[in-house]
């Protein structure tokens, strides 16, 4: 190997110039050729170097390095070729071969390598869209930095703003608490000043925070007793104290009192800041006397609904029990005594006079029977009424009356004060089954003021009171809240209508009284009633002297009645007694028979509550047509309107039902008289 690198530069070999035969042309063909190769091959290195010195951020540098060594290589093979023609210098040729092909194979190698990795490279457009895309993005970068910076002094102004929002919210603050001061003084003063009993609880154990001097004067507990309570043990009812908002409503509660009768209490509840924590402002108003007139007010208006349902069921009866009794007075005027039916005749009307009684009891505590007031002496018709008390409640009972002869005169009628004082009688002597005592006073009152009792108002004036003790057994306070209520009783079934007290109580509310009832279980009853005293005096006039039936003259007689049964029994007695009738069932039909009927019609007779019109309408339209008409008025009852504010007037002439022929007929001669 030393001896070939040392005849590195023989020249022992022929000149590559014969192999061309030394032919100039072919000669010089590859002397050009080799040397235009060569000047190419070295120009390209200097340009690889070039690039690489001046672009050093370039990938693959080494790549260009290595290239630009092979092709040095490459051009030097072509200029030992042009050698070779003349100084056949063949090993330097091969040596310099070898060394290219060194080079050109690490080259080869690492351009396979490199290829795909330079195809990845980025294309010019793609450089460009890429660029293009970089400048935009800093464009839109830019403008985010300059929202940035307005945004930053946007904020700026806004936390300048805040701060200054919050300094005046303190300011705000600062002076609220100022006022919350004021406030609370001006609370505790109001608080303790107030007339309204009022205190402060603890929302959910109810536990008495504070209370003023108006709470403790009413319910008569000291302030510490008041604080050492909770509001529950203050309600005598057992109620729960109101632990949330949707409880604290207005209520009424029964509050129990130191060494005081309870009351009611109309409870309001505010929420409240109470000692910075929740707490619960209690209002508390006395409305005992309220609740004493509404339990009066409720217990009037059932009395009222219980008597128009009583004076509408006796309205309804009294027509049936008219034409019972009517026809059973017909049959038996019409019988032999000795035969059999005129015996069941007469058991009819004597039924029929007890169920009549029964609904005089029921208009009678409705207030809508039909009466004739005028002025009474209550001590005389006690006394004329005293022989048939002493039969009544036996001898087992002592009476004893005592009277005052100073006692003005009551308007009523003188049955229906017989009738209270009877059924006092009696309620009495039930009262008394072992015997005992009853004292019947009376007495001249003057009340000088008004005042409420427990079931009505109580008017001033000049009274005549009548008094009915006895000494039996007595009443608790539970019976004596029902005694008036119609069909009430404490006495055993079938012993007992239950209607005694009930007519009382409607026939003294019909003259303007009230009664007033005492009472304890085992200490017996005392009845107060109270009658208005007359500004009239009684003047006595003689009865009016009857009628013969000789001088009965007939008459035309129009009759208005809407019960058909009613209706036929007066037309048959009225005819049977000579009289025409002219028959109407209502108002209307009446006043087309009198349009159509030219003659002279003596009396009319009518009922007061009719459909479609009434009787005095009627009377009102038939009295501008024919003047001077005589008017008997017929009714089971009579409104209370029609009869006390001028529809009827206190002279009209009434018949009420149910009446019997004779009645019927005796009214119709006085009337044509």
């Amino acid at each position: 190997m030393l001896e070939f690198f040392r005849r590195l530069f023989e020249s022992d070999f022929m000149p590559h110039g014969y192999c061309f035969a030394w032919r100039p042309d072919i000669l010089w063909l590859h002397v050009s050729s080799d040397a235009l190769i060569a000047l190419s091959y070295y120009i390209i290195p200097g340009a690889l170097i070039y690039l690489v010195r001046a672009r050093r951020d370039i990938a693959f540098q080494w790549m260009f390095s290595l290239f630009g060594l092979f092709i040095l290589s490459c051009g030097a093979t072509h200029v030992l070729g042009i050698v070779t023609l003349w100084h056949p210098v063949y090993r330097l040729e091969g040596v310099v071969k070898a060394i290219t092909a060194l080079a050109s194979l690490p080259t080869a190698l690492m351009l396979i390598w490199l290829t795909p990795r330079a195809i990845a490279l980025p294309s010019p457009k793609q450089l460009r869209d890429a660029n293009d895309a970089l400048k935009q993005e800093i464009d839109e970068r830019k403008q985010a930095q300059e929202q940035v910076l307005e945004l930053n002094r946007e904020l700026e102004q806004r936390v300048a703003e805040r701060t200054a929002d919050l300094e005046r919210s303190n300011q705000m603050l600062r002076d609220a608490n100022e006022r919350l001061a004021h406030a609370e003084a001006r609370y505790r003063e109001l608080f303790e000043s107030n007339p309204l009993p009022m205190w402060v609880r603890e929302p959910e154990t109810g536990r008495v925070l504070a209370v003023n001097p108006a709470a403790v004067e009413l319910y008569g507990y000291s302030q510490q007793e008041f604080l050492a309570m909770s509001a529950g043990q203050l309600q005598s009812d057992g109620a729960t104290v109101a632990r949330d908002g949707a409880q604290l409503q207005p209520r009424v509660e029964r509050h129990v009192r130191k060494d005081r009768p309870p009351i009611f209490a109309e409870v309001r509840f505010r929420e409240m800041i109470f000692d910075a924590r929740r707490a619960v402002l209690v209002l508390s108003s006395d409305v005992t006397e309220r609740k004493v007139l509404e339990e009066q007010l409720r217990h009037s208006q059932k009395m009222e609904a219980v008597g128009r349902l009583a004076g509408g069921i006796a309205h309804d009866f009294n027509n049936l029990l008219t034409v019972i009794l009517g026809y059973a007075k017909v049959l038996s005027d019409r019988l032999a005594p000795e035969q059999r039916l005129r015996k069941m005749a007469d058991e009819i009307r004597r039924a029929g006079d007890q169920a009549a009684s029964l609904t005089g009891q029921l208009l009678a505590f409705s207030r809508k029977q039909i009466t004739e007031p005028h002025l009474v002496r209550l001590n005389d018709v006690i006394e004329q009424t005293q022989e048939i008390l002493k039969r009544l409640i036996g001898e087992d009972v002592n009476l004893a009356v005592v009277l005052d002869r100073s006692l003005g005169e009551v308007k009523s009628d003188e049955g229906q004060l017989t009738q209270v004082l009877m059924n006092l009688a009696v309620n009495a002597r039930d009262a008394m089954p072992k015997g005992g005592k009853l004292t019947v006073e009376t007495h001249a009152v003057i009340r000088e003021q008004e005042d409420r009792g427990r079931l009505d108002v109580r008017p001033a004036g000049r009274f005549a009171l009548l008094v009915v003790s006895d000494t039996g057994t007595g009443m608790d306070p539970e019976v004596q809240g029902h005694i008036f209520e119609p069909f009430f009783t404490t006495k055993e079934t079938g012993k007992g209508t239950g209607l005694g007290l009930s007519t009382v109580y409607g026939i003294v509310r019909q003259t303007g009284g009230w009664i007033d009832v005492y009472s304890e279980p085992g200490h017996g009853t005392t009845f107060r009633v109270y009658f208005p005293v007359a500004e009239e005096t009684v003047v006595q006039t003689p009865p009016p002297a009857p009628i013969p039936t000789a001088s009965r003259r007939a008459a035309t007689i129009l009759l208005v009645e809407d019960q058909a049964p009613v209706r036929m029994l007066a037309e048959d007695v009225l005819t049977e007694a000579g009289h025409k009738v002219l028959s109407a069932s209502n108002g209307k039909a009446a006043l087309e028979k009198v349009g159509n009927y030219p003659e002279t019609i003596d009396l009319l007779i009518t009922d007061v509550v009719m459909p479609e019109m009434n009787g005095p309408d009627l009377v009102d339209r038939l009295s501008r047509s024919r003047p001077g008409l005589a008017v008997l008025y017929i009714s089971g009852y009579t409104d209370h309107a029609l009869l006390h504010r001028g529809s009827i007037g206190q002279d009209a002439a009434l018949l009420q039902k149910p009446f019997l022929p004779e009645s019927l007929l005796k009214k119709v001669d006085e009337l044509l008289a």
